[in-house]
């Protein structure tokens, strides 16, 4: 039987897990709503000035048509996945891409 102490190691082999770890302990480290599920990870309402909204994405996939979709400003895009393939998906708008935490 797996104990509560297996936790982080179970997460770090599932990157949609350790995503959503992520991501709520974000939203709620900053007071914001809670993390909202998107098919391809989460939003997260912040309502700050320059900083609305927040996606999160699990992955490259989806982070060309997603940075289409939401471009306005005040809308910020974190996309888990290697820089490269990151910036590969991104096209002409990865060139703010960035590494963060």
């Amino acid at each position: 039987m797996d104990s509560a102490a297996d936790a982080p190691f179970r997460t770090a082999h599932d990157p949609r897990a350790l995503v959503t770890e992520w991501v709520h302990g974000w939203a709620r480290s900053r007071g914001t709503a809670a993390p909202t599920p998107e098919p391809d990870g989460f939003r997260i309402d912040v309502g700050r000035h320059g900083h609305r909204v927040r996606y999160v994405l699990t992955g490259t996939g989806t982070a060309g048509d997603r940075a289409r979709s939401v471009a306005s400003p005040g809308t910020w895009l974190k996309v888990c996945g290697p820089r490269a393939d990151t910036v590969a998906a991104l096209g002409s708008r990865g060139g703010r891409a960035r590494p963060s935490t």
